[in-house]
């Protein structure tokens, strides 16, 4: 139970994290070299901390 919890606010804050990356470069457009690298940075922290969920639980 502990790990879902653990799991899921992690989940959320990854979340939170992209949100902000794409306000800021809304708000600040960045230079073409750094944007790709903001989207495609949250998604290999998600799968990571999604795999390892299923070994905790039991």
């Amino acid at each position: 139970r502990v790990g879902m919890i653990v799991a899921i606010l992690l989940l959320v804050a990854l979340v939170g994290l992209g949100i902000t990356v794409m306000v800021t470069d809304q708000r600040n457009p960045p230079p073409l070299l750094s944007s790709p690298t903001a989207v495609i940075s949250p998604t290999p922290a998600v799968t990571m901390t999604v795999t390892p969920s299923p070994v905790v639980t039991p």
